[in-house]
């Protein structure tokens, strides 16, 4: 969403000098804007019919001797040049032709000078030298009865509200640009309206907006350029070796695959897909080995288990434990019990996959930790982060190291019940 933005300010006596050799680039190098790229200057254009540079303070003295009407001389310190800037966002202008943008300002100066008079006006200059094009129109606050008054030519608030609507319907709207928001100044309730920015706060505003917009086009082309290895034709290696040394459970595994979760990729390795999928977690497919997990992408999309229930969420430091846990939890309380909570693996220690999920995903009132192993020494720390955050955070420790040694336990205990119930048969079939 673009905005349509004209700032009016008026000019102090003492920085007539500074805006003239601002807007005119007259010196090699700029100490207080650093955005000026100086191989770009010639780029910069003037919408007057003065070309060269010219001094403001001469030429406003002289507009001033040619139209003034007023009986009183002029007071020293009176405002004799305010500035109007034109200008958008960078993603308005990167939508523009070189042409289009040129008719853009023309348009805006020719607003400002039915607005402030033409002959009023010393300067128009156009920067594209800067991180966003914009225009500096200079004027000399003459009204049209002949007076010199920067209050009267600028207005009241209200005058200021009604400038903004004008410059909105006759500029901001034919170029398809959105208005801000519009105070109410005759309510006394109303919401104060934002404080006026003067240029240079303006542009630090602008700058933030532009760096925003960068981080979001970062995110992008990260989720493009990420890619995923390539699939093995079957994932019949991957099931025997999750359910065989991890012990879990078969249908869990194969719903993950059918949800584009996790695959077999032609190199024999177990790969654990996070969000987007900007992110893969992979493990070497060797049975009776000591494995090292391989990570890549960006930690905050982590691997995770979407649940039925978006009030609460399970925090994991690995996918293994995730899925450890769904099989124990179907274990003791059914076929379907485990998709009811949401299970997220935070892929290490750090919590920038909580963080992340939490933002996108507002419903959440419930935290429980489930972090093994060295992560473990964590989990108090987050828990009152959390808390003070305003969610309801609990923890649950497996009874042995880890999740996945519980659910390794829980099966050979099982076997062993079923081998013993079975023994006496044996036994009765061979007195036969």
């Amino acid at each position: 969403m673009s905005y349509a933005i004209c700032r009016v300010q008026k000019i102090k006596i003492s920085g007539i000098g500074g805006l003239q050799a601002h807007n005119q680039r007259e010196h090699e190098k700029s100490y207080t804007n650093p955005d000026i790229d100086w191989s770009r200057k010639n780029l910069n254009y003037t919408l007057t019919e003065n070309t060269q540079n010219i001094n403001f303070n001469v030429r406003a003295d002289e507009r001033i001797a040619q139209a003034y009407t007023g009986k009183k001389a002029v007071r020293k310190d009176a405002v004799k040049l305010c500035e109007a800037l034109f200008t958008s966002d960078k993603t308005f202008f990167d939508k523009l032709t070189e042409q289009e943008q040129k008719h853009f300002f023309q348009d805006c100066y020719e607003w400002a000078c039915n607005r402030y008079g033409k002959n009023n006006i010393i300067s128009a200059i156009v920067h594209l030298d800067e991180n966003t094009p914009h225009m500096h129109v200079d004027f000399v606050p003459i009204t049209y009865d002949g007076r010199l008054s920067a209050k009267a030519v600028i207005g009241s608030k209200n005058d200021l509200q009604a400038m903004q609507d004008d410059y909105y319907e006759k500029i901001g709207k034919p170029w398809g640009l959105e208005r801000g928001e519009r105070a109410d100044f005759t309510d006394p309730k109303a919401e104060k309206p934002r404080k006026h920015l003067e240029t240079a706060e303006l542009k630090k505003q602008q700058l933030k907006n532009e760096i925003q917009e960068l981080e979001n086009l970062k995110e992008k082309l990260k989720n493009e350029i990420f890619s995923l290895p390539a699939k093995a034709e079957t994932n019949n290696r991957l099931l025997a070796y999750l359910n065989k040394t991890y012990g879990i459970d078969i249908q869990i595994l194969k719903k993950l695959i059918i949800n584009g979760k996790l695959f077999q990729d032609n190199e024999n390795n177990a790969c654990f897909v996070g969000y987007k999928p900007a992110y893969l977690s992979k493990i070497p497919i060797i049975e009776n080995k000591s494995i090292k997990e391989e990570k890549t992408g960006e930690k905050e999309y982590s691997f995770r288990m979407d649940g039925s229930n978006r009030n609460i969420v399970y925090v994991f430091n690995s996918p293994i434990e995730a899925i450890s846990h769904a099989s124990t939890v179907k274990y003791y309380k059914g076929e379907n019990s485990w998709h009811e909570h949401t299970r997220l693996s935070l892929g290490g220690i750090t919590d920038n996959a909580l963080a992340k999920y939490l933002k996108n995903n507002t419903r959440i009132e419930e935290i429980v930790f489930c972090i093994t192993g060295i992560g473990n020494r964590f989990t108090n720390d987050y828990m009152k982060k959390y808390a003070e955050m305003g969610f309801k955070v609990r923890s649950v420790e497996p009874k042995h190291k880890s999740f996945n040694e519980d659910l390794l336990y829980l099966q050979k205990q099982t076997t062993k019940t079923v081998e013993e119930t079975k023994e006496p048969e044996k036994k009765k079939g061979l007195s036969l």
